[in-house]
């Protein structure tokens, strides 16, 4: 019984003294980090301590990739995190050495981003150039490319004021960069320069590259001054098939409105002043213009390919109700991109269409306006003969630019329909390894269409086409704008590396042309209401008053250009690029411009040990 009892004893002993002699070689950890494609040591590698009390303790790998932590308390879990590496957690357990083998993750500086004309790796990279791709985009029911890159790029300023789903976004990079010209920054879409920026639809985007200064931009001359984004959109991948649908319910309120008067506070100013008209109602004039806006969209998309033909097709339906009441729009967007490989993939050819039409209420910003100096007291519609001056119902008073802000924008009709379609091919062809010649033609085509009438019965004192429909018996507004792009392009690439140098050069030839025409027409005094977008049953067309105007122009450019990417063993990189441009549009003295740019860059954590 004592035997037993002296055995049980010298086990828990023993427990005991392993448990320690564990314990105390986890006080120290060393190892060593390599890169698991070549077993090369990584510096600068955040190799962080966890100990079994929580406490953390921390250092940064060497040069030759070795690290060392010490605690105490005893280590229990190392956790490693660098840029481009995938982040390792690790237990220890019991161990006084661990070694580590990293792995290349998403954020790798061997990454690819867009750059004019080419691309390069993110650790090449000598100028300023953010990269956002799908995962990173902002979520939700986006109505417009720019809504994707909000807060997501430095320097990079989306704003669109008020909640019309039609107003356009304000985009500026870095601020104003000139004054007295296109302040938005240069769109390029899959290598097609100078687009509309939602010339495809959100969904089919699958990353956007912003280039933010002039090392960068500078190689698309003179519209590059604001800075450029460049669209990649998606492709179909060799040997898939894959269909996808996705869609989005939301819902929209105004937030923050002007403050004014409520019918109360108008009431007790009347008391108080002794002057003013007390009509007996109460208003919420910015309620009455105002609702929930409900906006859905869908997307259907199919791709996939075999070893020669990728392919990748969508199809998406937007629906978006503006918060002011008889504002929002409906737009149909499709597209096709097929790419076919041949001779051993050195003969590429790649066509793409995407077609868009729009459909919009555009509404009158001036509702707004109204609504705010609208006398609270007013009632919506006319409760005495008297109050109702045109006819259609709604209370109005005669004084100057002072209209019933729901009748404003219920009575008069203000609709934009777009039609647009881009086409664009290439063919690339590898001459010799390295060295590939591609040739790119693209076309644009836009057509807006805009139609208002203003009835006979609308009192509307601004804001409409050319006066209102009261007083000339109707008034209408019709406007058709066409626009046609078209660029052709060659270029020559080639990339080799010499030893320690990895060279990437770029030569081209750019042509673009464009063309803008359209009319419009106003006359009023129509026959009936009923009439109101057929001009030859207006009297003000019979009689001479018809305004009547058109236009035709375009412009040219042409620019020859290039640049050269030198990467000396990883650590020191150089951009030099020069573009000569001409265009119809310079002074007449001054046709052609000169558009150089340098950059260079040294990798530091190659001598210095930085810490990741």
């Amino acid at each position: 019984m004592n035997l037993t009892k002296l055995a049980k004893g010298m086990l828990c002993v023993c427990l005991a003294l392993f448990s320690t002699m564990a314990y105390a070689q986890n006080k120290e950890v060393t190892g060593k980090v390599t890169d698991s494609k070549d077993g090369s040591p990584i510096a600068g590698i955040s190799v962080l301590g966890l100990t079994s009390t929580g406490k953390k303790v921390g250092t940064a790998t060497a040069a030759d990739g070795t690290y060392k932590l010490s605690s105490a308390e005893g280590i229990k879990t190392i956790v490693l995190t660098g840029v481009g590496f995938d982040k390792q957690e690790i237990s220890v357990n019991g161990k006084s050495e661990v070694a580590v083998s990293m792995k290349s993750g998403s954020t790798s500086l061997n990454e690819v981003v867009v750059t004019g004309y080419g691309t390069q790796r993110k650790k090449e990279v000598t100028s300023a150039i953010t990269s956002v791709n799908a995962e990173q985009f902002n979520k939700g029911n986006i109505n417009d490319v720019a809504q994707l890159l909000q807060g997501k790029v430095a320097g990079l300023s989306i704003a669109r004021p008020g909640g019309n789903p039609n107003g356009g976004f304000e985009i500026r990079l870095r601020g104003l960069s000139t004054i007295g010209a296109n302040t938005q920054p240069l769109v390029v879409v899959d290598g097609v320069v100078d687009l509309d920026l939602n010339t495809v639809d959100p969904n089919d985007i699958k990353t956007i590259d912003v280039l933010k200064d002039g090392s960068s931009a500078a190689i698309y001359g003179t519209r590059g001054s604001a800075g450029v984004i460049i669209i990649t959109t998606k492709t179909g991948s060799r040997g898939s098939s894959l269909v996808t649908y996705n869609g989005s319910v939301s819902a929209e309120n105004a937030v923050r409105l002007t403050p004014n008067m409520s019918a109360g506070e108008y009431r007790n100013f009347i008391k108080a002043q002794g002057a003013g008209t007390d009509y007996g109602a109460n208003t919420n004039w910015y309620k009455e213009i105002t609702r929930t806006g409900i906006s859905h969209q869908h997307n259907l998309s199919f791709s996939g390919g075999n070893e020669h033909t990728t392919y990748n097709a969508s199809i998406n339906f937007r629906n978006a109700e503006g918060i002011a009441i008889t504002t929002g729009f409906q737009q149909l967007n499709g597209r096709v991109n097929i790419t076919h490989k041949a001779l051993n993939d050195r003969l590429v050819f790649n066509i793409g269409v995407n077609t868009t039409r729009r459909v919009a209420d555009l509404g009158f910003a001036n509702a707004f306006e109204y609504a705010t100096i609208y006398n609270p007291t007013s009632p919506v519609y006319a409760q005495k003969p008297e109050q109702d001056l045109a006819g259609g119902g709604y209370f109005e008073v005669s004084a100057t630019e002072y209209s019933n802000p729901v009748a404003v924008l219920r009575q008069n009709s203000n609709h934009q329909e777009l039609k647009r379609l881009n086409f664009g091919g290439s063919v690339e062809y590898e001459i010799i390894k390295g060295l590939k010649f591609l040739t790119r033609y693209a076309q644009q085509s836009t057509s807006t269409y805009l139609t208002a009438y203003s009835p006979s019965t609308a009192f509307i004192d601004r804001g409409f086409y050319g006066g209102t429909g009261v007083g000339r018996h109707g008034l209408s507004f019709k406007r058709d704008d066409e626009a046609l792009t078209q660029l052709y392009e060659n270029t020559l690439s080639y990339q080799k590396k010499i030893a320690n140098l990895d060279v990437n050069a770029v030569a081209g030839y750019s042509y673009q042309d464009f063309i803008y025409q359209g009319f419009s027409v106003n006359a009023g005094n129509f026959i009936t209401d009923l009439s109101g977008q057929d001009f030859s049953t207006a009297q003000d067309v019979q009689n001479g008053l018809a305004s009547v105007n058109s236009y035709k122009n375009g412009n040219k450019l042409v620019a020859f250009f290039g640049r050269l990417n030198l990467n000396y063993n990883n650590f020191a990189f150089l951009s030099a690029s020069l573009r000569r441009e001409g265009s119809s549009q310079f002074g007449p003295n001054n046709k052609w411009g000169y558009f150089p740019a340098v950059s260079a860059g040294v990798d530091l954590n190659k001598f210095l040990n930085l810490p990741g």
